[in-house]
């Protein structure tokens, strides 16, 4: 609730008259003054407790809406962290068939192939002697490709963990 404001206007024009005004100018400005303030109105305390209770609870349920929406944010960073996630150890699983798939299939040629030499080697005992540092060259690539293979192992899970873990 509002109320205006009231003066008193006699005591206002004495005042003036005493401090030198006029007498006509005197009541002239208490008469405007007291018009003026009648026409304005002051907040009472129950208006301001009023407000001041209406202006928490904005506040409070401003509160609420800002958490809600930051809860709901939070979850759905997290469902796309969750699907993220998901989506590469499904990559990494394929490619980690992937590469073991080749891998077997390296190994079977390279088999094949050892198989190939032992049945060489057997077929010409007799020239075992003469093809023997041919043989370890042969040999040697093979362990070399080995060793390459099982390196490229070692860098391909090497990469796998660091993704994993990084």
């Amino acid at each position: 609730m509002t109320m205006p404001i009231r003066i008193d206007t006699l005591k206002y024009a004495q005042l003036l008259k005493e401090g030198g005004v006029s007498a006509e100018q005197a009541e002239l400005q208490a008469e405007a003054l007291g018009t003026v303030l009648s026409e304005c109105h002051v907040a009472v305390e129950s208006d301001l407790v009023l407000q001041r209770s209406d202006l928490l609870a904005r506040m409070d349920l401003l509160k609420q809406e800002v958490y809600d929406r930051m809860d709901l944010l939070k979850q759905e960073i997290y469902d796309r962290m969750d699907l993220l996630k998901q989506e590469i150890y499904g990559r990494m699983d394929l490619l980690k068939q992937e590469i073991y798939g080749r891998m077997d299939l390296l190994k079977q040629e390279l088999l094949a192939e050892i198989g190939a030499v032992d049945r060489t080697l057997s077929a010409r005992m007799d020239s075992l002697d003469q093809r023997m540092d041919a043989l370890g060259r042969r040999v040697g690539r093979l362990e070399t490709g080995f060793y390459v293979l099982f390196g490229i192992q070692f860098v391909v899970d090497a990469a796998i963990l660091y993704k994993l873990f990084a």
